[in-house]
């Protein structure tokens, strides 16, 4: 299997974005598009700096609310139980507040990375009231939102909006195409050795998403074994 060291040249812009988020304390938005590798590069990055608490939190597509999307976040930080919480539907403040004086009591001097997917699906009204949100989070972090370059125009063509954006945010496109060796180490990574089916997917697709979805049909398609970064360690309130 190949050395987990690998990294597409993609994953490497979505790498320094991580970590320049980390050490600046800063939120970046990653601007790229499906099957570029942002989700591969993410845990890699995860397994490989155990000393971050890595934290993904997806947005689907549907009426997510921001209460949701910061319960999702908070849950993934450190698990806490709301059964003795003040209201039985805490506004998204109340949990930010909630998770900002768990954060300093039990992981004071943690690195804590935010990495947001699915900005996409945020419709501009929920964008901006997700936008209140990050910037209420209240504990030293680094952030990461990524969307597709069509949802960037969209946020171009709203004025209040965008200037909010390049005031609180920076930008960085990752749009390079993967190449037919990333594909192929790709395969190797996931356990495949046959040349011949490696190459039929090669021949197909240069996007991770859709090679996987080949992948994982293999017989020999193993996942690599994920590291057990954080203990999960349930705090009452």
């Amino acid at each position: 299997m190949i050395n987990e060291v690998w990294e597409t040249l993609n994953q490497l812009k979505m790498n320094e974005g991580f970590r320049a988020a980390l050490k600046e304390k800063k939120i970046i938005c990653i601007i790229d598009h499906p099957g570029t590798g942002f989700k591969h590069a993410f845990r890699r990055f995860s397994n490989l700096n155990s000393d971050v608490r890595s934290v993904f939190v997806e947005i689907p597509i549907g009426k997510k609310s921001t209460r949701e999307i910061t319960l999702d976040m908070l849950t993934q930080i450190m698990t806490i139980r709301f059964n003795n919480f003040k209201y039985k539907t805490p506004s998204p403040f109340d949990l930010l507040r909630v998770l900002g004086e768990r954060v300093k009591q039990d992981l004071r001097g943690k690195k804590i990375l935010i990495v947001f997917d699915g900005i996409d699906n945020l419709s501009k009204k929920k964008l901006a009231d997700f936008m209140l949100i990050i910037k209420g989070i209240n504990f030293p972090c680094g952030i990461v939102l990524r969307f597709g370059a069509d949802y960037y125009k969209k946020i171009k063509s709203n004025e209040k909006l965008y200037n909010e954006f390049w005031l609180f945010t920076e930008w960085r496109k990752v749009t390079t195409p993967n190449t037919p060796e990333d594909i192929e180490k790709l395969c190797r990574f996931y356990g495949l050795d046959n040349p011949i089916f490696i190459r039929e997917i090669c021949d197909r697709t240069t996007s991770f998403t859709v090679a996987m979805s080949f992948i994982k049909k293999h017989n020999n398609y193993r996942p690599p074994s994920q590291l057990n970064l954080f203990s999960q360690n349930p705090v009452r309130i």
